[in-house]
């Protein structure tokens, strides 16, 4: 009889845990697929470009932020990362990561300029249309422009990038690199690109130490139970300064050396191929005295008053 009632509660245990465990992996399936399309649906409106009155006059800005939280770059080596294919009303990357650009000629006998640099050269926040390479193309009937520049790039990495397709037999005939901005020692040490500690946050116990792996299950219970932490938590006023970023004089020295030394290794592979090169420093909002009256009422403001430290590596 006491063995029946020890066998009943055995059972009963077995059954109730797995309910518990059944019950734990629906909801747990449940929060992923909720909580994906959630972010799918968000994304386009977590960058705060996207909620400035300037873009409400334009049909296109809708799609492109849409379409900006939709494109992603993948892993490449050496360079870090590049876009992968592409194909929507504002933005088309072709497969080996090159953005279009409206041209007016085909690239069969003319003139080949290709376009080097990072988020601003690519297009970052507008069209297809409205990228710097299109508007260039539209001054001239004669040159054939590509588009080979890349979201966060630094200069070293436009280099590292050019070397890669003049070996794979992209040959232009002038080259044109526009570079300042992400080369800041703000945000990267020297010889590093942007998004180094970020993947290096990635990375971590995936080398050839064998670190146990962390537990994976679970996931959607947790992304639940950290937006209900989060809806606890006072939320941040955007408007507020960021913290001041004390820059030494030797890292600014340094940046300013490195950004230096890949315009000339630039400008040696282009002598060696017989390619015209030209370097711009790109236009940047913290030097000279530019009217940011736009940015009046706008967290940009706030980066602005903020973060004068950000490009003295210019002077």
């Amino acid at each position: 009889m006491k063995g029946t009632k020890t066998s009943r509660l055995l059972k009963l245990l077995v059954i109730n845990t797995i309910v518990v465990i059944s019950t734990l992996t629906v909801l747990d399936f449940a929060f992923v697929q909720y909580y994906s399309r959630e972010t799918d649906h968000t994304r386009e409106n977590l960058n705060l470009r996207s909620q400035l009155d300037e873009y409400k006059e334009y049909d296109w800005a809708k799609d492109y932020w849409k379409e900006h939280s939709q494109f992603r770059n993948i892993y490449k080596s050496f360079i870090g990362w590049k876009g992968t294919y592409f194909e929507g009303k504002a933005i088309n990357v072709d497969s080996q990561g090159i953005r279009r650009t409206l041209n007016t000629s085909s690239s069969g006998s003319a003139t080949k300029i290709a376009f080097l640099g990072g988020s601003t050269m690519w297009g970052f926040g507008v069209n297809d249309e409205n990228t710097i390479p299109s508007h260039f193309v539209q001054s001239t009937d004669s040159l054939y422009v590509m588009n080979m520049s890349q979201l966060g790039y630094t200069a070293y990495q436009s280099y590292i990038l050019l070397q890669s397709e003049l070996n794979q037999g992209e040959v232009p005939d002038i080259v044109v690199s526009y570079d300042g901005a992400n080369d800041s020692p703000v945000e990267r040490k020297p010889y590093a690109h942007l998004w180094e500690t970020r993947m290096q946050e990635r990375l971590e116990g995936m080398d050839f130490e064998n670190k146990p792996n962390k537990v994976v299950w679970m996931t959607g219970l947790r992304m639940f139970t950290h937006k209900i932490r989060s809806k606890l938590k006072s939320e941040p006023k955007i408007t507020s300064n960021p913290e001041k970023v004390s820059v030494s004089k030797e890292e600014n020295q340094q940046a300013a050396l490195e950004l230096l030394q890949a315009w000339r290794l630039m400008k040696s592979l282009c002598d060696a191929k017989g390619i015209q090169f030209y370097c711009a420093l790109q236009p940047q909002m913290h030097v000279g005295s530019p009217d940011l009256s736009y940015l009046d009422g706008t967290p940009f403001k706030a980066f602005w008053e903020g973060q004068g430290a950000y490009i003295q590596y210019y002077d």
